[in-house]
């Protein structure tokens, strides 16, 4: 028999569950709710900056989030991520963890006050890649593709690293398109594929201004990956049209190489969708099925390989490819 608790005794709290977290405020990443909980003001101007400028724009049930930050402690470390069915664990250190159960759509983490104060360091290890591991369990798929939009169809720029995503992503929105996203691209299932994405940024190699001189005003610097990057925000540029989705009704495999001249070869749709699937993280079997189900409603668009030495002969490619 357990003995009853003394009247007005204090118990111990070696799990942290009574830390007072007083800051709440409602984001919606990718269009989804999320429900962010804190006891730190870097903890919601991370996420502010973030998803600040996103509105609800799908019905779900909302990830809960709890961020937990303690004055003691370094900066965290690189991370380990890990996970077995539903559970998902980030560990960088004992003092900065965080975990997340899919099958709730909540989670918390624990961060020392030097990692939440480096937002960038932050953002990119605990707080962006919870949210969207979490909406990928669910609602999303992620694809490594930029997406671009021309006279309503979508394109979906796919290829390796280093194939020209993000450049010919931005060439195009400098010709008229409308730009989506650069690198990510999430895949919204239904009848008709949709992607959407972070389309308030462009992420680029520091050689960019030798393709784009209004960027050599931008200088680059080391992204958490530990690579070099110009990431200008598109508000910046005034000019280019930016949207927050499109219908995908073509998928581009990009090839830019030294050769004789641009040209585009048609490519079969199992082809390009088991491209795309090659590239995917690998989750447990129900999530590997959404994911997979969702990538094979592409296979009825149609797919091409486009070669090409420069941002320009790309974009004409694509031009010509819309039209048809």
């Amino acid at each position: 028999m357990i003995a009853p608790a003394v009247r007005g005794q204090i118990r111990p709290d070696p799990l942290l569950l009574d830390v007072p977290l007083t800051l709440s405020r409602t984001f919606y990443p990718l269009g989804y709710r999320l429900e962010l909980t804190t006891n730190s003001v870097d903890v919601i101007d991370a996420a502010t900056e973030c998803w600040g400028m996103m509105a609800v724009t799908f019905e779900c049930e909302a990830i809960r989030l709890r961020v937990i930050v303690q004055e003691e402690g370094e900066l965290a470390p690189d991370p380990v991520f890990r996970a077995q069915e539903s559970l998902f664990a980030v560990i960088a250190d004992r003092q900065n963890i965080a975990t997340f159960d899919a099958t709730t759509f909540s989670g918390f983490c624990f961060v020392t006050r030097a990692t939440a104060a480096h937002h960038e360091w932050f953002r990119w290890n605990f707080l962006e890649s919870i949210v969207y591991t979490m909406l990928s369990q669910r609602y999303v798929v992620p694809v490594h593709a930029a997406l671009v939009a021309l006279d309503g169809t979508g394109v979906l720029l796919c290829g390796r690293s280093g194939a020209g995503k993000s450049t010919l992503a931005y060439a195009c929105a400098r010709e008229g398109w409308t730009y989506v996203c650069d690198d990510a691209t999430f895949l919204i299932p239904g009848t008709e594929v949709e992607g959407v994405g972070k389309s308030q940024k462009v992420r680029f190699r520091e050689d960019a201004p030798c393709w784009f001189p209004e960027l050599s005003g931008y200088p680059a610097h080391l992204r958490p990956n530990g690579r070099l990057a110009i990431e200008p925000l598109t508000a910046g540029f005034p000019e280019l049209r930016t949207a927050f989705r499109a219908q995908i009704g073509l998928i581009a495999f990009l090839d830019r190489r030294i050769g004789p001249r641009a040209h585009s070869v048609p490519m079969a749709g199992s082809a390009a969708v088991e491209s795309l699937l090659r590239e995917m993280p690998r989750y447990h079997a129900p999530v590997n099925e959404f994911h997979e189900s969702t990538v094979r409603q592409l296979l009825g668009v149609p797919a091409w390989r486009i070669f090409y030495r420069n941002p320009s002969e790309g974009v004409a490619l694509l031009n010509d490819l819309v039209q048809r």
